[in-house]
């Protein structure tokens, strides 16, 4: 058996992110965990969901964070927010 085999994966604590996540490296990580977690130690998905709230500035910012994280969560919220980059 590999290294591993037959345990639940590492999980990280929310406290391990930022409240607020703007970084890709900090972004893939969180990706990353909600893969981890679920798939169960028989590689089998595991019956749950995840929410997210996606809040952007840029027509960019939607499009890119809508195709990136709806592989992994359903919206629970969308909103756009004025700043830099405008529309």
């Amino acid at each position: 058996m590999p290294p591993g085999a037959g345990q639940e994966p590492a999980r990280l604590p929310a406290s391990a992110f930022p409240r607020v996540l703007s970084r890709p490296g900090d972004i893939n990580r969180l990706l990353n965990g909600v893969l981890s977690y679920q798939r169960t130690v028989e590689g089998q998905l595991r019956d749950c969901r995840f929410d997210y709230r996606f809040l952007y500035r840029t027509s960019d910012d939607y499009m890119r964070g809508r195709e990136k994280f709806e592989r992994y969560f359903y919206p629970a919220r969308v909103q756009h927010v004025a700043g830099a980059g405008g529309r």
